[in-house]
């Protein structure tokens, strides 16, 4: 049924590959199907009114949480900056994106966009002010372009 198919569609398997699902050693429990169990908690989904739409996003969000779990990052040139490590984790990043269904460059802009709103606020910047100057400013990035270094 849906198990194989999901365990695909989200890109997930043995828990022994999720960094938040190894830390205890304990990944299987005597006499319980994993299989069954799914099923069966997809079907109590079903009883309580959670749509297959709405099930599939539940299952979504909680298979790109593991994927960016395996995410790890490595400085860059910048101070203060990074990027993903390897090859690896550009895969959980963009594994975790689709899972979100968006883009994951969008997720590091939206990212951006509200470090420097926060900035500005911070600093006592008006947001409707034709002309913004940030901290991040100073440092080549500016609120038009977003990543201009």
């Amino acid at each position: 049924m849906f198990f194989f198919q999901d365990l695909k569609r989200f890109k997930v398997g043995d828990p022994k590959t999720f960094h938040y699902l190894n830390q205890s050693n304990c990944f299987q429990i005597v006499g319980m199907d994993e299989r069954k169990e799914y099923i069966a908690t997809r079907n109590a989904m079903d009883v309580v009114g959670i749509h297959h739409k709405e099930q599939d996003a539940i299952f979504r969000v909680v298979a790109a949480i593991l994927h960016l779990g395996n995410i790890e990052f490595t400085k860059r040139k910048e101070m203060d900056s990074s990027m993903p490590k390897d090859e690896k984790s550009w895969f959980h990043l963009k594994t975790a994106a689709k899972l979100f269904i968006v883009n994951y460059i969008y997720i590091f802009i939206i990212f951006y966009c509200r470090l420097v709103d926060r900035i500005n606020t911070s600093i006592g910047q008006d947001p409707h002010s034709k002309y913004i100057i940030g901290v991040l400013d100073i440092y080549g990035f500016d609120a038009e372009n977003g990543f201009s270094s």
